[in-house]
């Protein structure tokens, strides 16, 4: 079984000593078990105060992420904290699924790139490019302003066991959306 040393949601009994004459003081394992749920909410408690960073380390993970998924960077930001990608399966999750293989899907699962996202990724640039032509076409106003800036995984300050990562935020006439590129400019969706 594998397990994840950072989060502590696996728990061992401790190892005890073999007294049996041949077994020369090897070392067993007791049975598995699960966790109670006070001991869920304490090491959660525990794990979330591991997890608070400066607003400068933050800016920082951002920088270095903005490549996403090509650097470790952004996986390693990815792997502690709850995102759009996973929020919903937990919020939603069927009594029928198991808690335990949800989040074991969560904490070890390795996502393997589709056609349809490594796609994404490549024309992730052009298709920002088309939106701002896209835009400018629309606002014919001359007071019209756009910007268009690429971020890489943001972290909540305050909630730091929040993550997003956005594919731009574009700023119109002093006012921040996020903007979620798809196939194609026409298809992208407004968010305030």
């Amino acid at each position: 079984m594998e397990v994840n040393q950072n989060c502590g949601f696996v728990k061992y009994n401790s190892p005890i000593e073999c007294h049996k004459a041949d077994c020369d003081k090897q070392l067993m394992l007791k049975s598995v078990y699960p966790l109670s749920i006070q001991e869920i909410k304490e090491r959660g408690e525990a794990f979330t105060r591991t997890l608070p960073l400066t607003k400068e380390e933050a800016e920082i993970i951002e920088q270095k992420s903005k490549e996403r998924s090509k650097l470790a960077d952004w996986h390693a930001a990815r792997v502690y904290r709850l995102t759009a990608s996973n929020f919903h399966r937990i919020a939603f999750r069927r009594d029928s699924t198991e808690a335990t293989k949800l989040l074991s899907s969560l904490l070890y699962n390795k996502c393997k790139p589709t056609y349809a996202m490594q796609f994404g990724l490549e024309q992730e640039d052009t298709s920002a490019q088309l939106f701002v032509q896209e835009m400018n076409n629309r606002n014919t106003r001359t007071s019209f302003s756009i910007q268009l800036e690429k971020k890489g995984f943001i972290i909540d300050i305050d909630h730091p066991y929040l993550g997003a990562s956005v594919d731009r935020i574009v700023t119109i006439n002093d006012q921040k959306y996020i903007v979620e590129l798809n196939k194609s400019a026409l298809n992208m969706e407004f968010k305030h």
